[in-house]
């Protein structure tokens, strides 16, 4: 029930946030122009809690979607990670995947059907290369999208872990421990990924 409720909060903020960026682009109205940058900046505070990060505590920890936002928000802010969360690059990076698979799809099939091609033309149809092409080019970034969205939330249920209790994390993993602390410290040097009392390991 929380997911689904998070899941319908963030699909009408984002779409909110959308169409009031569309409308700032617009300046020919001075006074209209400030209006939406105040709402804007209302909405973006909404976004902050109903995020991505929301649905690892509800999957973790049971709370409801709007407690799970305020929590894990804070873990972050509390512990200097809101430049970490922003600027995550797995979205980025399963994206690329997909679109890499979708091209490699797409030329198989498209070769393959160029085969076929050769018979069709002889009944009249012509263009099957192009049409396979794309609509296996489409359906097979959509599949593997799905499918990558599972390393993708499983990279952000370890943040939201790392972050709330490297302690324990270090006590179990020491070596993986280690080598995401270095790894984060030298792409966030300004960040603390030690223990959450301050004290880095």
């Amino acid at each position: 029930g929380s997911i689904c409720f998070g899941s319908l909060i963030v699909a009408i903020l984002n779409a909110i946030n959308s169409m009031l960026r569309r409308a700032q682009r617009d300046r020919r109205c001075v006074l209209f122009y400030c209006v939406i940058r105040c709402i804007m900046l209302y909405v973006q505070r909404l976004v902050e809690y109903f995020n991505k990060w929301a649905f690892v505590y509800v999957g973790l920890y049971g709370y409801d979607y709007m407690t799970a936002g305020k929590n894990v928000m804070t873990l972050f802010k509390s512990r200097g990670w809101s430049t970490v969360v922003a600027h995550s690059l797995v979205q980025k990076a399963m994206f690329m995947i997909s679109l890499c698979i979708g091209l490699v799809t797409g030329l198989i099939v498209a070769l393959a059907s160029s085969l076929v091609e050769e018979v069709a033309v002889g009944f009249g149809a012509s263009g099957i290369g192009l049409m396979a092409f794309f609509m296996s080019f489409y359906i097979s970034i959509i599949n593997s999208s799905t499918l990558l969205s599972v390393v993708s939330t499983s990279t952000d249920t370890a943040i939201v872990c790392f972050a709330e209790g490297p302690a324990e994390f270090e006590e179990n993993h020491p070596q993986l421990s280690m080598r995401m602390q270095e790894t984060f410290s030298a792409t966030y040097p300004d960040v603390n990924f030690g223990r959450a009392d301050g004290e880095v390991v």
